[in-house]
C-alpha cells in the first residue's frame, strides 16, 4: 500500500478527532486537503483497498456524529427562538429604562 493512501486512513482518523474535539470549523481545511490528496493519487490500486474501507469505515462513524451535533445545534436554535417570542411578549409591559443620562 502506497503512503498516499496510508494518509487518507490519517487523514480520516484526524476527522474523527476534530468532530470528536467540536472543532468542526476546522474540517473544510482537512476536507480540502483530502481532496487535493485524493486527485494527486488517482485511481487506487487493489493494494489501497484496505486502506480505503478503514478510512471509509472512520469517516461514516464521523459524519454520524456530525449529524447528531447539527441535530442538537437545530433543536437548541428553536429554543432560542421559543425563547425570544415569549420574552417579546413581555415586551409591552416593560417601562423604559433610563440611562445615566436621564
Amino acid at each position: 500500500m502506497s503512503d498516499g493512501w496510508e494518509r487518507l486512513v490519517e487523514l480520516a482518523r484526524r476527522q474523527a478527532a476534530l468532530v470528536d474535539a467540536g472543532s468542526l470549523d476546522e474540517l473544510p481545511e482537512l476536507w480540502a486537503e483530502r481532496d487535493r490528496l485524493l486527485g494527486a493519487l488517482g485511481q487506487p490500486p487493489a493494494t489501497a483497498r484496505d486502506a480505503l474501507l478503514a478510512a471509509r469505515e472512520i469517516v461514516s462513524g464521523s459524519e454520524q456524529d456530525v449529524r447528531r451535533a447539527l441535530e442538537e445545534a437545530r433543536e437548541e436554535s428553536g429554543l432560542l427562538t421559543l425563547g425570544r417570542r415569549a420574552a417579546a411578549g413581555y415586551g409591552g409591559l416593560a417601562q423604559p429604562v433610563l440611562d445615566l443620562h436621564g
